[in-house]
């Protein structure tokens, strides 16, 4: 399984359903959080966290934070997924 998909399905998937409150098939890659599942500040600030703490359990990172400003800002969950699988690949590889 490619790591992408990995987030998706063990990280991303089950934290936005558990912050939100839906059903995990209702949580799409290309839906914001924002815009589509009227996802507020707090909403916002709990999944990063969350995230980040799945993150570090999953795959045994010390200390792994998502920055408040992402740039580009991701504009749904498959690009925040991207973003993550990413900086998770580039602490494995140090």
């Amino acid at each position: 399984m490619a790591l992408d998909d990995e987030v998706w399905q063990e990280i991303i998937v089950p934290v936005v359903a558990n912050q939100l409150g839906i059903e995990p098939v209702k949580v799409e890659r290309g839906k914001s959080l924002v815009n589509d599942y009227n996802a507020d500040s707090l909403d916002i600030a709990e999944t990063v966290m969350n995230t980040e703490e799945a993150v570090e359990k999953r795959y045994h990172l010390a200390k792994f934070t998502i920055p408040d400003s992402i740039e580009p800002e991701p504009r749904n969950l498959g690009e925040f997924c991207s973003y993550i699988s990413k900086r998770i690949a580039d602490e494995q590889s140090k």
